[in-house]
C-alpha cells in the first residue's frame, strides 16, 4: 500500500466506486489509480484542539502547497460529480461544498475518531503509540490520512470525508509549514496496518452522525 505525498499525485487517476448508499446518503467511496486513496502530509501546526466524548478536534494551519491541493481537489470534485458529467445521483446545483473536515484558507480542521471501530491512532517521533493528551497546541504534525468517501444528501449537497488513519508527532524544533522538504528526508510515517485501512460503512455512519452537528461550508473553489 502507497502514501502519496502532495506533489506525487496525478488528480487525473482519482475515481470513484459505484454508489452506495450510507445513512440516508449516497456515497462514492475515493481510489487513486483503482486503489484506496492515501496521502501523508506536510507537517502542519496544531492551531486549536477541542475534545467532545470520543472525538477530538484539531485545527491545523497548513502550508501553501496543501491549500493549493485541496483547492484543486475541491474543484476536481464539483466538476466530476456535476449532473451533465454522468453521476445523476450528485446533483450539484448550487456548488455548495459540505465537509466532513472543514477546509478554509491556510487551515485544515480534523476529527479523530476513538470508536469500537476505529481510532486514529498517534505516535511519537520514536514510532511509539502514545496518547492523545500528548497532542498540544502549536505542536507539529504530520499525518496518514486517506481520502475516503463522497457523499451526497437529498439537497445536493455533497461533502468529502477525510479519515485520519495515523498522527505522527514531529520536532518543533527548525520545523516550519512552508518548508518542509527537508522534513521528508527524516523517518517515513509508520506502515498504515492493514487491519486499520478498511472503511466500514458503519463507522462512516457513527462519524457523519456526529459530524451533522458541527457542519462546515465554503463555496466550492474558495476556502
Amino acid at each position: 500500500m502507497e502514501i502519496l505525498k502532495i506533489d506525487q499525485i496525478d488528480f487525473n487517476l482519482i475515481d470513484y466506486s459505484e454508489t452506495y448508499s450510507s445513512n440516508a446518503k449516497y456515497c462514492h467511496h475515493v481510489r487513486y489509480n483503482k486503489k484506496e486513496f492515501f496521502l501523508k502530509t506536510p507537517p502542519m501546526r496544531i492551531d486549536t484542539l477541542f475534545v467532545k466524548k470520543k472525538i477530538i478536534e484539531i485545527g491545523l494551519e497548513i502550508s501553501v502547497e496543501l491549500d493549493n491541493f485541496f483547492k484543486e481537489l475541491d474543484n476536481k470534485l464539483v466538476n466530476d460529480f456535476k449532473e451533465e458529467n454522468g453521476y445523476k445521483v450528485f446533483k450539484v446545483t448550487t456548488k455548495k461544498m459540505l465537509l466532513e473536515s472543514g477546509v478554509y484558507s491556510r487551515g485544515l480542521k480534523l476529527k479523530l475518531p476513538n470508536t469500537e471501530n476505529f481510532k486514529t491512532l498517534i505516535y511519537n517521533k520514536n514510532k511509539e503509540i502514545i496518547d492523545s493528551s500528548e497532542l498540544k497546541i502549536n505542536s507539529y504534525i504530520r499525518i496518514g490520512l486517506e481520502l475516503s468517501s463522497v457523499w451526497c444528501n437529498q439537497n445536493g449537497v455533497f461533502g468529502l470525508y477525510l479519515k485520519p488513519h495515523q498522527i505522527k508527532l514531529e520536532s518543533n524544533k527548525n520545523c516550519h509549514i512552508d518548508n518542509y522538504n527537508n522534513d521528508y528526508r527524516l523517518d517515513e510515517i509508520v506502515e498504515l496496518n492493514k487491519s486499520n485501512n478498511l472503511v466500514l460503512e458503519s463507522t462512516l455512519d457513527t462519524v457523519i452522525n456526529d459530524f451533522n452537528n458541527t457542519e462546515y461550508t465554503s463555496s466550492a473553489s474558495d476556502y
